[in-house]
């Protein structure tokens, strides 16, 4: 006769605790964004103060265009722990999809406050909404800090350059739209803004004169 006491099924599911947030973390990587967020939205439901689980969901549904999900699991993630750069990142991506700049702004400054350590995409975004609102100042501080971060961002380059350009830089935009033409040059827009503020910078530059 088989011996069962050995081996209890009570016993095997106590003994076995669910990592949620580990399985959403391994479905993510294999692809299966609807599984990972399941999983997630399990992790927050066993374990309603995990922040990284709210930020994980936050993330995903950022990338399923769900903007307002995506803002209303970061605010949580940062409600939870209110030092968690990479929520107000990622709070800062959802608000500008929305269209809301200011609040963009806001999350991301203060991401980078509480991080401010090397995100090149995050600087980018930054400048794309200071640009927005015209605070071309702002753009090129935060252009110029994408580049630093990410000296091969062709479009950060080209992007410095148009603000540059804006606030009557000639010279220093020129010098982006060459970097960002250097890097790509098959950038048909990069190409044509060198040229505009080449004959800004030289009117005649660019002019031949037929015999």
């Amino acid at each position: 006769n088989l011996d069962h006491d050995d081996l209890n099924l009570d016993n095997i599911i106590n003994d076995v605790q669910s990592d949620f947030l580990q399985q959403g973390v391994d479905l993510y990587q294999r692809g299966d964004l609807q599984g990972a967020i399941q999983a997630f939205e399990q992790e927050v439901l066993v374990n309603p103060g995990n922040a990284t689980a709210y930020n994980n969901l936050g993330f995903l549904s950022y990338q399923q265009q769900h903007w307002s999900q995506s803002l209303a699991a970061c605010q949580k993630a940062v409600e939870l722990k209110p030092d968690y750069a990479e929520a107000y990142w990622n709070m800062g991506f959802a608000y500008e999809q929305l269209g809301q700049y200011p609040e963009a702004i806001q999350a991301m400054e203060k991401g980078i406050e509480l991080s401010p350590l090397g995100n090149s995409g995050v600087y980018s975004n930054l400048g794309n909404m200071y640009a927005r609102l015209e605070r071309y100042e702002d753009a090129t501080n935060a252009f110029q800090n994408a580049v630093l971060y990410n000296p091969e961002d062709a479009i950060a380059h080209n992007n410095l350059g148009v603000v540059r350009f804006k606030i009557g830089h000639f010279e220093d935009a020129v010098e982006s739209f060459r970097r960002s033409v250097e890097i790509d040059p098959q950038y048909e827009e990069a190409k044509r803004n060198l040229e505009m503020a080449l004959s800004r910078v030289d009117p005649l530059d660019g002019l031949r004169i037929e015999i």
